[in-house]
C-alpha cells in the first residue's frame, strides 16, 4: 500500500436544498384554519353590523323598563313609549315620520306582529302623554308588543 488510502475517495454530493413549494399537508391545514377563522370573523362582523339597530332598540327598551320601575310615573311611561315608537317607526322607514292621528295608529297596526296595536293601546299611545294625570295601566304587554315589533321589523 503505497499511497494515501483516502486519495481514491470521491467527493460527497449533497442533495439539493428542499424547496418551499409544494407545501406539506400540515401547512395546508394551517392555511385552511386561518381562512376559516377569517371567514367566521367577517361573518360575525357582518351580523353585528346588520343587527346593531335591533340591539340598540332592545337595550333602550330594557333601560326604559328599568327607569319606569323606579319612578312608577304612568304619564312619563306613556310619553316616552310614544316617542320611542315614533323613533322606531322612523328607523324602519323615513316616510313613517310624517304620519299622525289615525294613520299613525294604522301604521302601528301594520308593524305589530300579533294583534292590532291601536285596539289595545290607543289611549296609552295617543292620549295619555298629554294628560296631567294618567290612570295606572299594565305596561308589561305593551313593552312585550314593542319588543315584538323590534324583532320583526329590524
Amino acid at each position: 500500500m503505497n499511497g494515501d488510502p483516502l486519495a481514491n475517495l470521491k467527493d460527497i454530493h449533497l442533495p439539493p436544498q428542499p424547496s418551499i413549494w409544494p407545501l406539506a399537508i400540515g401547512w395546508w391545514l394551517v392555511i385552511g384554519a386561518i381562512v376559516i377563522c377569517i371567514i367566521i370573523i367577517i361573518g360575525i362582523g357582518v351580523y353585528r353590523y346588520k343587527t346593531r339597530t335591533k340591539r340598540a332598540a332592545l337595550a333602550e327598551l330594557k333601560q326604559f323598563n328599568q327607569k319606569f320601575a323606579k319612578s312608577s310615573d304612568y304619564r312619563l311611561l306613556a310619553k316616552e313609549t310614544s316617542i320611542f315608537l315614533r323613533r322606531l317607526a322612523l328607523s324602519i322607514s323615513a316616510k313613517n315620520g310624517a304620519v299622525c292621528g289615525e294613520n299613525w295608529l294604522e301604521l302601528l297596526d301594520s308593524l305589530s306582529p300579533a294583534q292590532p296595536f291601536s285596539t289595545n293601546y290607543r289611549e296609552i299611545i295617543s292620549e295619555y302623554p298629554y294628560k296631567k294625570e294618567c290612570p295606572p295601566f299594565d305596561y308589561s304587554p305593551l313593552l312585550t308588543d314593542i319588543r315584538g315589533i323590534i324583532r320583526r321589523q329590524l
